[in-house]
């Protein structure tokens, strides 16, 4: 049966565990949600069916999957004895689910106020009260087991919808509509999703589509997180195979995160601190091509936004030789941020 409505107000109270805690706050800063019923609520509409806390459904989807395995194997056992096992397995199965749910600790209380579409889904299509005694013990274990996955894995759940949208964009080879925050709507063609070389996050990649005919095609890409719009257009996508296989190759060569820039041969002098630095920051660190004989001058071939992003907080330990123009950049906002402390030490 379905829980009960809760009082005309809608809210619940939740006490959820140091960790899921800290993992809500550190997703409410990540994909811009200032408010925590509305982070929960986005929780529980886009897992509540995949969640293995949804016990009626995940103990379904795992007997269909234990059906299957037997069906296509040789044993020696009779259709009862099948049944019999099957029915042991799923019980067990259930078992763990519930002693898991159980183990989740108490830290910190309050109260979130459920929207709409999720108190019908609680009050009218649920059947999870033969597993919980209320409707908080159900909504903690989804929002514990969230807690417990990869940020990546997180992700797709926060933005179900945008990756949703993407995906039927490449399946149906149509144009994407993406808007960030602050800036006007761009159209591309989308290629596929990717991780960084690293895992942390997720990037939609293709080529942005030219208002002009015969326009050199220019490569994109995108964190998924960082997308405020998207919406797939009845306008035809297509991209070569040769097309393709330039993208993976830039991939190769830049990185995900650094697609749109331009590959330029960059040299860099590093003191002995440096190249320990260079040895210990994996995110965003662009391979060399080589090193000088003296093992201090290293080579890049990657784009200047990543020479940028990952060398300025190096400092002193790391010394731009060309190209001349980066040099100097990096030189004025030196000299910027010194002028920055130089004034604000005069005032105190």
């Amino acid at each position: 049966m379905p829980f009960f409505e809760l009082n005309g107000e809608q809210k619940q109270h939740l006490n959820l565990s140091l960790h899921a805690v800290a993992i809500i706050e550190n997703d409410m800063l990540a994909f811009q949600i200032p408010a925590r019923s509305t982070i929960l609520n986005r929780i529980i509409r886009n897992y509540r069916y995949d969640a293995e806390a949804t016990v009626t459904l995940s103990s379904q989807r795992y007997q269909a999957s234990l059906i299957d395995r037997i069906s296509v194997s040789k044993n020696a056992f009779s259709p009862d004895e099948c049944g019999k096992i099957i029915n042991l397995l799923v019980e067990d199965y259930i078992n763990g689910i519930l002693a898991r749910n159980a183990s989740y600790t108490r830290y910190h209380g309050f109260k979130i106020r459920i929207d709409k579409e999720n108190m019908e889904y609680f009050t009218q299509e649920c059947k999870e009260d033969a597993y919980y005694p209320n409707m908080g013990c159900y909504i903690k274990a989804i929002v514990e087991e969230y807690c417990q996955k990869s940020y990546l894995e997180r992700e797709q759940i926060i933005l179900k919808e945008t990756f949703s949208a993407i995906d039927s964009a490449i399946d149906t080879d149509r144009v994407l509509s993406i808007q960030f925050l602050l800036e006007d709507y761009t159209r591309i063609r989308p290629y596929k999703i990717v991780t960084d070389s690293l895992n942390m996050y997720h990037y939609l990649i293709g080529y942005t589509v030219s208002h002009t005919p015969k326009t050199q095609l220019q490569s994109f890409s995108c964190r998924v997180s960082h997308l405020k719009k998207v919406k797939v257009l009845e306008e035809h996508s297509f991209i070569s195979s040769g097309n393709k296989k330039i993208l993976d190759q830039e991939l190769i060569q830049k990185g995900a995160q650094f697609m749109s820039g331009a590959i330029t041969t960059v040299r860099i002098a590093l003191s002995d601190q440096g190249i320990l630095k260079y040895k210990r920051l994996l995110h965003l660190r662009p391979n060399y091509v080589s090193i000088s004989d003296d093992g201090h001058v290293y080579t890049f071939n990657c784009s200047l936004n990543q020479i940028e992003f990952y060398f300025f907080k190096f400092g002193e330990d790391a010394v731009i030789l060309t190209p001349i123009e980066l040099r100097q950049k990096f030189q004025n906002m030196y000299k910027r941020a010194y002028e920055c402390y130089d004034s604000f030490r005069e005032s105190l």
